[in-house]
C-alpha cells in the first residue's frame, strides 16, 4: 500500500505467516491489518489539519515482512535505498526508486528478530527505524543501531519496572524469581529472593518447634514414661524377693525395664535440631531401645514356653533356663545389635535432610533422614518380634494364672500393628513433624503398652493381696541315679509385702 507525498514514512508489517519454509504462504493477519488502518487513520488526520506541518503531505509505503528476518531485511533495503540523504561514505545502489517521495522513516517491525535486520540496513542509508514491539537490551548498543528508536522499554527496564510495581503494590512476580542482568531469574532451590529481588538469599531450614502442641504432648508423654519406668526398676529392685518378680525373671526384666527407658527418652533426640550428632544418636537409640526391650521379651517367652512344653513330655529340666545362661543370651543379642548398628551407622549414617515444598516457598523443613544402613538394625529387631510373636502364640495355652506370656502377646501383637501402620505414614508424611510425630508416637505407645501389660499389674499384684498360682519346679535324683524334674502348681495368697520379700 502506496500514498505519494512531500515526505515518506514507511511501514514493514506482517500480514501474511510463513508456513513450512514458504515465505508469506501463511493466513491474512488481522491483527496486521488493524495496525496498517490505525497508521493510516493517523496520516490522514494530520494531512488534514492545517496546524499541524502546514504545506507538508505526509505520504505512505507499507510492505509486507511476512514474520520473516529475510524479508524484512529486504523490505528494509527497498525502503531505505529511496531516501534522498547523502552517504558519507559509500554510495549505495538504489534498489526502489523515489517515485512517491522521499523516505523520512521505517516503523516497525513487529519482534526483535526481524527489527534487528531493519535496523541494520536502514542505517546504512541513514534512514531511522522506529518499533512499538521490539524490546531486545541488543537493540540498545547505539554503535551498532545508532538509527533506531522504539516507543517501548526495553527488558531490562521491563523486569526493573515490573519488580517495582510489585513491591509498590505487594503483589506476586513469578514466585521464587529474581531480575538478575536485566532478566527475570528463578532461585536455586533452597534459596529465595531477598525483599528488593534482585538477589537470592539460603533458606534457614526450620526444625520441629518445642511449642507446637504436638511436640508438646510427645514430650509431656515421654516424661510422664520415664517416671513409669524408673518407678517400676525401683519396684523391682526393691521387690526382687517377691515370688511374682522372681517368676519374672528379674534379671531379664531389668534389661526391658532399661530398654522402655531408652525408648521413652527417644523422642528427645528426634525433636531437636537435626546435627550430624544428634541424628546418628537417633538411629542408635531407637534401634537400641527395641532390642533392650524385646531381646529380654523373646527369652521369657521361649523360657515359659519351653518349661510347659518340657513338663507334658518328660521331667526333665530344660537347658538354658537358668538365670546366669539367659542374661548371657540377652547381653549377647545386646551386643550384636550394638555391633550392626554401629557397622550401619558407619557405612551409611543417618544425616540430616531437607524437606523441600512444591510449589516453593520460603520455607524449608530440616529432619534426620534415616541412612541405608539402619535397615539392617531394623531387620534384625523385627526378626525379634517375629520370633516373640510365634512363641507368645505357641504358649497361649499355658496356665492362665501363671501365664505371662499373654501379656507379651498382646504387647508384640500391638508393635506390629503400631509398625505396619507408622511406616507408610513415616515415608508419606508431607511436613517434618508429621514425620517425626509418627515415629515418636508409635515408640511411645509400644512403651507404654510394655509397662502396662507386664510390669504395672505385677507390682500391683505386689500391693494388694491377690489369688495367684505358682509352680515350683523340684529336684530328684532316682534310684538308678537318673536326675528327675517335677513341677507342682498351687495357688497362694498374695498378701501385701513384707520385709521378707525385699531381702
Amino acid at each position: 500500500m502506496t500514498s505519494p507525498g512531500d515526505v515518506i514514512l514507511g511501514a514493514s508489517l506482517p500480514f501474511h505467516g510463513s508456513t513450512s519454509g514458504t515465505p508469506c504462504s501463511g493466513s491474512f493477519s488481522r491483527w496486521a491489518n488493524e495496525l496498517a488502518a490505525l497508521f493510516l487513520f493517523a496520516i490522514e488526520q494530520i494531512n488534514n489539519r492545517a496546524d499541524l506541518l502546514p504545506n507538508v503531505t505526509i505520504g505512505y509505503d507499507i510492505r509486507d515482512n511476512c514474520y520473516s528476518e529475510t524479508l524484512s531485511l529486504w523490505t528494509a533495503f527497498s525502503l531505505a535505498s529511496t531516501s534522498e540523504k547523502p552517504q558519507e561514505d559509500v554510495q549505495f545502489p538504489k534498489i526502489s526508486p523515489p517515485n512517491n517521495g522521499s523516505l523520512l522513516c521505517i516503523i516497525g517491525t513487529q519482534t526483535s528478530s526481524t527489527t534487528i535486520p531493519t535496523a541494520q540496513a536502514a542505517s546504512l542509508y541513514r534512514v531511522p527505524v522506529i518499533s512499538p514491539f521490539a524490546t531486545s537490551n541488543e537493540l540498545s548498543d547505539k554503535r551498532r543501531f545508532p538509527y533506531f528508536l522504539r516507543t517501548v522499554p526495553p527488558d531490562s527496564l521491563q523486569a526493573t519496572a515490573i519488580a517495582d510495581i510489585l513491591l509498590r503494590f505487594g503483589w506476586n512476580c513469578p514466585d521464587n524469581a529474581i531480575v538478575h542482568d536485566n532478566m527475570c531469574q528463578q532461585c536455586p532451590e533452597g534459596e529465595w529472593p531477598e525483599d528488593s529481588f534482585t538477589a537470592c538469599r539460603v533458606i534457614i531450614p526450620t526444625p520441629p518447634s518445642w511449642s507446637e502442641p504436638t511436640v508438646i504432648a510427645i514430650l509431656i508423654l515421654s516424661a510422664f514414661g520415664l517416671v513409669l519406668s524408673l518407678l517400676a526398676a525401683f519396684g523391682i529392685y526393691y521387690y526382687r524377693g517377691h515370688v511374682l518378680i522372681k517368676a519374672a525373671s528379674r534379671e531379664l526384666s531389668i534389661i526391658n525395664i532399661l530398654g522402655l527407658t531408652l525408648a521413652f527418652l527417644a523422642p528427645f533426640p528426634l525433636l531437636v535440631p537435626p546435627t550430624a550428632v544428634s541424628c546418628r544418636a537417633s538411629e542408635i537409640i531407637v534401634a537400641l531401645c527395641f532390642t533392650l526391650t524385646y531381646a529380654p521379651t523373646l527369652l521369657k517367652v521361649n523360657r515359659i514356653y519351653r518349661i510347659f512344653n518340657a513338663g507334658k513330655k518328660s521331667n526333665k529340666r530344660p537347658r538354658y533356663i537358668g538365670p546366669k545362661v539367659q542374661l548371657i543370651f540377652a547381653l549377647g543379642i545386646v551386643a550384636l545389635t550394638v555391633v550392626v548398628a554401629m557397622a550401619g551407622t558407619i557405612a551409611n549414617p543417618t544425616l540430616p535432610a531437607k524437606l523441600y515444598f512444591y510449589p516453593r516457598r520460603n520455607y524449608i523443613e530440616v529432619f534426620c533422614q534415616f541412612g541405608n544402613g539402619f535397615l539392617a538394625s531394623l531387620v534384625s529387631n523385627l526378626l525379634l518380634v517375629l520370633a516373640c510373636c510365634y512363641y507368645a502364640f505357641k504358649a497361649r495355652k499355658v496356665p492362665s494364672n501363671y501365664n505371662e506370656s499373654k501379656f507379651i502377646a498382646i504387647s508384640v501383637y500391638s508393635t506390629l500393628v503400631f509398625g505396619m501402620a507408622a511406616v507408610p505414614v513415616y515415608i508419606t508424611a508431607a511436613t517434618v513433624l508429621q514425620k517425626v510425630a509418627t515415629l515418636c508416637v508409635a515408640i511411645l505407645l509400644n512403651a507404654f503398652l510394655t509397662l502396662f501389660c507386664v510390669y504395672l499389674p505385677k507390682l500391683y499384684a505386689i500391693q494388694l493381696a491377690r489369688d495367684v498360682q505358682v509352680s515350683e519346679w523340684k529336684v530328684r535324683d532316682d534310684v538308678t541315679g537318673t536326675t528327675a524334674v517335677s513341677s507342682a502348681s498351687s495357688t497362694i495368697k498374695v498378701q501385701p509385702v513384707s520385709d521378707n520379700y525385699r531381702k
